[in-house]
């Protein structure tokens, strides 16, 4: 039996359709094309379509895990596997790893904003302004960051229809040939890929606040499914409308495709789409911050505001000591390799360990009766 929050604290089923796929669009979608290029090159599109279909298997991972859970989060799961100490310890990882992740989303924005817009900006003042942004829609709670993450799903989509005005300079032939790769080239660009899925493990900690959570996975699965259709999309637009060349040393792809679209009422539109990409960031960025909140509340004597404020502290502290390029470079590779241990090994292992506790205690109980 699943445990469940209070029904005042709970949300529909449905929207964690919006929630997954909510979590998973961050600053990666800006990037991603130049950097799945070195790999698959004109094939990358398998490794991303690959990458988005193996997040099916990781969440019916988490639902299982979270389903044996006592509290029906990762934060009581650490506990009831590996006792306090170790499972604070793991959860004080975890929080760690979900700084990790917000840092990563704002000081990447950041870099975009002062190369495009406005060069004499510091990265502390972009970072101050978004984290207060920030705070104050997770100091709100569990249910208004849903509510957000269903509008911020559906104003950005109206973007997509954007995309048909350059790929009237599509040259398709950029695909062929077709499947010439050896597996490592498959290999490296799916590694690439994998930034862009990141945030579903999210669910870890707000699996209690979904009503009817047992029953609610096939919106789990519909929306890893919307999150990798979406990136298949800007995948073939990005390799239609550039050559590999261009691609493998554009900074922005995804952007740079937002140049040549020119309307009389606008004349650049790619500062909108700049602009609009914080209805991308706001959600998982308050995410994390609420569920690193919730963290430290139960590892620690904080209040859960106090708790929520020394996050965001500690997470304004990194992004302005990461102003240069070498250290947002550093961020993101780390944040790649910590969420790829985090989906596709430590979630196994927690599921085997699930596993394992529940076979064990099913003898003991036999000879008890």
């Amino acid at each position: 039996m699943s445990y469940q929050a209070s029904l005042s604290k709970t949300v529909s089923p449905y929207l964690l359709w919006f929630l997954i796929h909510k979590s998973q669009t961050g600053i990666a979608v800006l990037d991603f094309q130049c950097k799945i290029a070195h790999g698959a090159e004109q094939d990358s599109w398998v490794s991303v379509l690959l990458v988005g279909m193996s997040m099916h298997l990781v969440v019916l991972l988490m639902f299982y895990v979270l389903k044996h859970a006592k509290k029906g989060d990762l934060i009581s799961l650490h506990v009831q596997l590996f006792g306090k100490w170790l499972g604070t310890l793991l959860n004080g990882v975890f929080w760690l790893y979900l700084l990790l992740f917000v840092c990563n989303q704002l000081v990447t924005y950041s870099q975009v904003i002062q190369t495009l817009v406005s060069p004499d900006i510091p990265t502390w003042r972009v970072g101050l302004v978004f984290l207060l942004l920030f705070v104050y829609i997770a100091d709100g709670g569990f249910r208004v960051i849903t509510g957000l993450s269903f509008w911020f799903v559906l104003i950005p989509s109206l973007l997509i229809i954007t995309l048909f005005i350059p790929l009237q300079y599509a040259d398709w032939r950029n695909f062929l040939p077709v499947f010439n790769h050896a597996l490592p080239d498959y290999a490296y660009s799916a590694e690439r890929s994998v930034p862009l899925y990141m945030g579903a493990e999210l669910l870890l900690l707000y699996y209690p606040f979904i009503r009817d959570n047992a029953k609610a996975i096939k919106w789990a699965h519909i929306g890893v499914m919307h999150s990798y259709l979406l990136y298949g999309i800007f995948t073939i637009s990005a390799f239609a409308y550039y050559n590999l060349g261009q691609l493998k040393h554009s900074v922005w792809p995804t952007l740079g495709m937002s140049k040549i679209i020119h309307f009389t009422f606008l004349e650049r539109f790619d500062y909108f789409y700049i602009f609009n990409w914080i209805f991308i960031i706001t959600p998982p960025c308050c995410l994390v911050l609420w569920g690193s909140a919730r963290i430290l509340r139960f590892s620690t004597p904080l209040s859960g505001r106090v708790s929520l404020w020394v996050t965001a502290a500690i997470v304004f502290v990194v992004v302005t000591w990461s102003e240069d390029i070498l250290a947002v470079g550093l961020l993101e590779t780390i944040s790649r390799y910590a969420g790829s241990i985090l989906l596709y090994g430590y979630i196994p292992f927690l599921a085997l360990c699930v596993l394992v506790s529940n076979w064990i205690r099913k003898p003991l109980v036999s000879n008890a009766g």
